[in-house]
């Protein structure tokens, strides 16, 4: 260890740089072919359809227990929620229902970071978070209340009455944690949703307005403009930028002086050029934006119309032809 940082030898030091470049050369080939996949056809976007198997048995039991389950939970609640005064503290029930009421406020809390820091699954995610919380907490936090606050053990009947609510609270949480779950898993992934929604722009914005101030993005835009109606698609990536024409030309970041951009990055850079480019059409597709002129996809579709009737009247003609000569006598 030296005293600005590690000592490397040379030996590490090139074996460091061996590895970043095997790195950076399977970057370079994963998005290599991607864009021959998209090369291939420009239109069209994998899609992978998940297939889950169905247990019909148990997938019936199911459906019932939550079709007598879900109508309970609400008339269960609602029930509670009109008989007690939240925050009572002279009455023990309505400090339960307020316990429980608080727990499903932090259950659907944490919901929400849990939506915020999910990517795949976010629905189960949201759904199983707020249901274990709220249902764990209305249950532990009314026991621990009638043995801290409502003398659980002051005598023997008492003791009787509460080992008697502590099963029957096990039912009433769950149900409880069903009622909170169905409500809160809306709400969180409607707030997730928009939070979402003006993170992304926030950066977004803060991204375009550095990308827009460099002197690579000027040139970026000089190369476009300067070919716009001769450009058939712009892909951007992380490392680099490719606009094609009848030849391809790629603009790698590195190479100009520039770091890498993220997510984020790709979609301000796309949206910039956007702006500037008519009749451009955008579009995400994973690490990729893609950038396609509609004046030229306009024309390749009217060629290939013109191609297709040329065929079928093509078709027609060598139907007729054939036709004439079998009356001749000359094909059968």
């Amino acid at each position: 260890m030296g005293l600005l940082g590690p000592s490397w030898t040379w030996d590490e030091i090139q074996k460091k740089d061996a590895i970043m470049n095997d790195l950076k050369r399977e970057n370079d080939r994963i998005l290599e072919e991607q864009r021959r996949m998209i090369r291939k056809n420009i239109d069209s976007l994998e899609v992978d359809n998940y297939r889950t198997g169905d247990s019909v048995p148990v997938a019936g039991i199911g459906a019932a227990i939550l079709g007598i389950s879900i109508p309970l939970a609400f008339i269960m609640m609602q029930f509670l929620l009109s008989t007690v005064e939240l925050g009572n503290t002279e009455d023990p029930l309505s400090m339960e229902i307020t316990i429980m009421f608080v727990g499903s406020l932090i259950a659907c809390g944490c919901g929400l970071i849990a939506a915020l820091n999910t990517k795949e699954g976010k629905l189960m995610t949201v759904a199983g978070t707020i249901f274990g919380l709220s249902a764990i907490i209305a249950y532990l936090g009314v026991l621990i209340y009638d043995i801290c606050f409502n003398g659980a053990f002051d005598s023997f009947w008492k003791t009787l009455q509460f080992l008697f609510a502590a099963v029957l609270n096990i039912f009433t949480a769950g149900l409880w944690a069903l009622a909170t779950t169905i409500i809160g898993t809306v709400i969180v992934l409607i707030l997730s949703f928009g939070i979402s929604l003006i993170y992304k722009f926030i950066k977004t914005n803060y991204k375009k307005k550095r990308i827009l101030n460099s002197d690579l993005y000027k040139e970026i835009l000089n190369k476009t403009k300067s070919n716009e109606k001769d450009i058939h698609y712009i892909t951007i990536s992380t490392i680099d930028i490719e606009m094609v024409t009848d030849t391809t030309t790629k603009i790698n970041y590195a190479k100009k002086g520039f770091s890498s951009l993220d997510k984020n990055g790709i979609i301000a850079l796309g949206i910039l050029l956007k702006k500037e480019l008519s009749n451009y059409k955008m579009r995400v597709d994973d690490n990729l934006v893609i950038l396609r002129n509609e004046d030229y996809d306009r024309a390749q579709r009217e060629l290939a119309k013109e191609k297709e009737k040329e065929e079928q009247e093509e078709i027609k003609r060598k139907k007729k032809e054939k036709k004439e000569k079998i009356k001749t006598g000359k094909d059968w």
